[in-house]
C-alpha cells in the first residue's frame, strides 16, 4: 500500500489571501482583460493573441488548482465529514530548499504517515500529510482524531489542526 500525499483543505477563508494566490488572481485578471484589447489592435501579429489566450489558460489552470480546488476540498469536508480514529505510523521532518532569487531558505517539512478504515470499508487507508502546531502532540504508535469526507475519505483533517 503506498503512501499518498493529500491536498490540504482550507482551514480558513483568511487563507486564500496569503502568497501566492494574491499575486495570481490579478494577473489571472490582467491576462484576461489582454484579450479583447489584443483582438481589436490593429497591427497586432497573431502570435499575441495566441498568447493572451495561452496565458489565460495557464492562469485559470493555476488558480483552479491552488485556489479552487481547496475551497472545494474544504465545503466538502465542512458538508459530510465524519470523525475517526487514525493510527500515527511516522513522524518526520523533511528537509526543503526554496530558491529566491536574493538567498537560499532551507525549512523543514513535518509529515506525518497515519493510517485508518473509513466507515462501510475493510481495508485501512495510508496516507501522508504536513502538520502545522499538532505535530509535537503526535506520537508514533498512538491515535489521533482525524474527520475525513463521507464522498472522498482521501480529504482528512486533524480534529486538533
Amino acid at each position: 500500500m503506498n503512501s499518498k500525499k493529500r491536498l490540504r483543505p482550507l482551514m480558513s477563508v483568511g487563507e486564500l489571501f496569503r502568497m501566492p494566490q494574491v499575486i495570481l488572481i490579478p494577473a489571472f485578471l490582467f491576462s484576461c482583460a489582454l484579450i479583447p484589447f489584443s483582438i481589436f489592435a490593429e497591427g497586432i501579429p497573431t502570435s499575441t493573441i495566441v498568447g493572451a489566450f495561452g496565458a489565460t489558460f495557464v492562469f485559470f489552470v493555476i488558480t483552479f488548482l491552488i485556489v479552487i480546488l481547496p475551497i472545494l476540498y474544504a465545503l466538502l469536508l465542512s458538508q459530510s465529514s465524519i470523525e475517526e480514529k487514525a493510527s500515527i505510523l511516522r513522524k518526520e521532518k523533511r528537509a526543503r530548499t526554496l530558491m529566491m532569487p536574493d538567498y537560499k531558505m532551507r525549512t523543514k517539512d513535518r509529515v506525518v504517515t497515519f493510517e485508518f478504515t473509513p466507515q462501510g470499508s475493510s481495508e485501512p487507508i495510508r496516507l501522508e500529510a504536513e502538520v502545522g502546531s499538532i505535530y509535537s502532540k503526535l506520537s508514533e504508535g498512538k491515535t489521533a482524531k482525524i474527520k475525513y469526507a463521507k464522498a472522498n475519505p482521501r480529504i482528512v483533517k486533524f480534529i486538533d489542526e
